[in-house]
C-alpha cells in the first residue's frame, strides 16, 4: 500500500482502520491536523474505529489537535484498553480539556483506571473553574536548579520536553529551598555556551 501524500479522505481512512499493516503504511507521511479533519467528516462511531486503529503515536498527536470536533463523543466509544493509555500518554492540560469533555459516567469509568499519578493530577486540575487561573495556567514545566550548566539543561529538556506542553521558559530554582530564582527562556539557552551556569 503506498503512503498518502495529501490529506486523507474520510473514507479510506474508515476502511484502513480495519486492516492495521494498511493503516500503518497509509499514515506515515500524515499530518494530525489532516487526520482530524477528515475524522470530523465521519460519524462519531466510524471516527472512534479509526483511532482505535491509528499508530498509537500519531493518536496521541491527534488528540492534542485543536482542529478534532468531537473528541469526548470519539474516547466515550474507545475500549478501555486503547482510551487508558492515550489519555496518560496527553499533557495533564489536554488530560483536563478531554474529561471536561466526557460524560459523567464516561469520567468515573476512566478514571479509576488511570494510574495513581495521572489520577491525582485529574482530580486536583478538575477542581478549579475552567476559566480561573488554576483552569488556564499549565502544571508543567521545565525547572533546573541555579548550579546547572547550560550543557546539563540542554540534556534535561531533550529528555522531559516530550512530555511537556510547551517548553518557551527555563524556571531556575535556589537548589536549598526550590525558590524561584529566575526564569530565562529557550532561546537564550541556544545561544549561551555549554559551560555557562544558567
Amino acid at each position: 500500500m503506498p503512503t498518502l501524500s495529501g490529506p486523507p479522505s474520510p473514507e479510506l481512512l474508515y476502511l484502513l482502520s480495519g486492516d492495521e499493516e494498511d493503516l500503518l503504511a497509509a499514515c506515515e507521511n500524515l499530518r494530525p491536523a489532516d487526520v482530524a479533519e477528515a475524522l470530523n467528516q465521519l460519524p462519531v462511531e466510524a471516527a472512534a474505529r479509526v483511532v482505535s486503529a491509528l499508530p498509537f503515536d500519531l493518536a496521541v498527536q491527534l488528540l492534542d489537535e485543536p482542529e478534532l470536533d468531537r473528541r469526548g463523543d470519539i474516547f466515550e466509544r474507545l475500549d478501555e484498553r486503547r482510551a487508558v493509555p492515550l489519555i496518560e500518554a496527553l499533557s495533564s492540560d489536554q488530560q483536563v480539556e478531554l474529561y471536561r469533555e466526557l460524560k459523567e459516567a464516561d469520567r468515573a469509568r476512566l478514571l479509576h483506571v488511570l494510574d495513581a499519578p495521572t489520577r491525582d493530577v485529574l482530580k486536583l486540575l478538575l477542581a478549579y473553574p475552567p476559566t480561573s487561573a488554576g483552569g488556564i495556567m499549565t502544571t508543567e514545566f521545565v525547572a533546573v536548579p541555579s548550579t546547572w550548566t547550560v550543557d546539563q539543561v540542554k540534556r534535561h529538556i531533550s529528555k522531559v520536553g516530550r512530555a511537556k506542553e510547551t517548553v518557551y521558559a527555563i524556571y531556575v530554582l535556589d537548589p536549598s529551598d526550590q525558590r524561584l530564582e529566575t526564569v530565562v527562556s529557550l532561546r537564550e539557552i541556544m545561544l549561551t555556551r555549554p559551560d555557562h551556569r544558567v
